[in-house]
């Protein structure tokens, strides 16, 4: 089955209980962000579905918008198979009712699904979803990203893709404290699993090499961590739903910014009218000494802060009106 699921945070603590909850369906659906292991959990799902079985089906691995004719093709057979349908947000109309229809009711064969999507899917936007998930929530799996597991959780994942690579080359690799270091302070909530993966494969062929053993170096980390890697042949596109998420924050924080920016420039406009009172006051209480420029001025100054004040406090007022 090659690797276990890693990590000992409570995000992965939760994600195994999820598969272990699960395994008692027929019918999954893996929700996670690009490169984070949807294929390695639906391959762990296939190897449980069939673990008793000494000729397991196959695995079928097929995308959303191509699924109609394939799922009527096994949903209507007689074959045993599980079906892996990637990007399952794009499924038809057409293709979720099949779904809903097969494993609502009684069915000959036995076949497996496993829907497997980079979108939060909502009851109310997706049939399926409210027809079936929403009634069925230990068949929905969550995976965390790498940044909600923790720098803990990565150190194992990145032991686990050093040693990886160790056998594939045949050499013992070694990581630097300082790379440690430069590992431990990097921001990984843009970074998927895929990714790490493909920096750890550059790392080693990166790697120098004193005696028998290979040494990755702190100043490879720091170069390979900045570079960006693709899950596919297409520019590598973060989950829908990760940026729907960051732009609905950054959208709050602009507002609430904006707020604050207001209550500055209501704040100056009375603070520039309370100056100009203190000033006329001064003026006035020295008029008539002999006149010196400076009063002239004072009260010149006092009469522009007053007016400029007062202008604030009224274009705040119509903002406020209009926000």
């Amino acid at each position: 089955m090659g690797r276990d699921f890693i990590g000992t945070s409570k995000p992965s603590v939760d994600i195994r209980k999820e598969i272990k909850q699960a395994e008692n369906h027929d019918f999954i659906l893996i929700i996670s962000r690009r490169g984070m292991g949807r294929t390695f959990t639906a391959n762990y799902l296939h190897e449980k579905f069939w673990e008793n079985k000494e000729t397991k089906p196959r695995i079928e691995e097929i995308v959303a918008k191509d699924a109609e004719p394939i799922l009527e093709k096994y949903l209507e057979g007689s074959e045993s198979c599980t079906l892996c349908i990637n990007e399952a947000h794009g499924l038809t109309v057409n293709a979720q009712e099949l779904l809903i229809n097969y494993f609502k009711n009684e069915h000959k064969n036995n076949v497996k699904v496993i829907l497997a999507s980079n979108v939060k899917i909502k009851c109310e936007d997706n049939i399926l979803y409210s027809n079936y998930f929403c009634n069925n929530p230990t068949a929905v799996i969550k995976i965390p990203s790498l940044h909600e597991r923790g720098i803990n959780d990565i150190e194992q994942f990145i032991q686990y893709f050093v040693k990886e690579q160790g056998a594939k080359h045949n050499k013992a690799y070694i990581i630097s404290d300082k790379a440690w270091t430069v590992f431990r302070d990097h921001n990984y909530e843009f970074i998927s699993l895929y990714d790490l993966q493909k920096k750890i494969e550059e790392l080693c062929l990166y790697s120098e090499h004193p005696d028998e053993h290979e040494t990755i170096s702190d100043e490879n980390v720091g170069i390979v961590l900045k570079k960006r890697f693709f899950t596919s042949s297409e520019e590598y596109d973060e989950d829908i739903d990760f940026w729907e998420q960051k732009n609905q924050q950054l959208n709050r924080d602009i507002k609430k910014y904006k707020k604050h920016l207001k209550d500055l420039r209501l704040i100056c406009g009375f603070l520039s009218v309370l100056i100009t009172a203190i000033v006329f006051f001064h003026v006035a209480e020295h008029w008539n000494e002999p006149k010196e420029i400076s009063h002239y001025v004072l009260s010149v100054l006092g009469l522009a802060s007053a007016v400029w004040g007062l202008c604030k406090i009224i274009i705040q007022q119509r903002v406020g009106e209009k926000t």
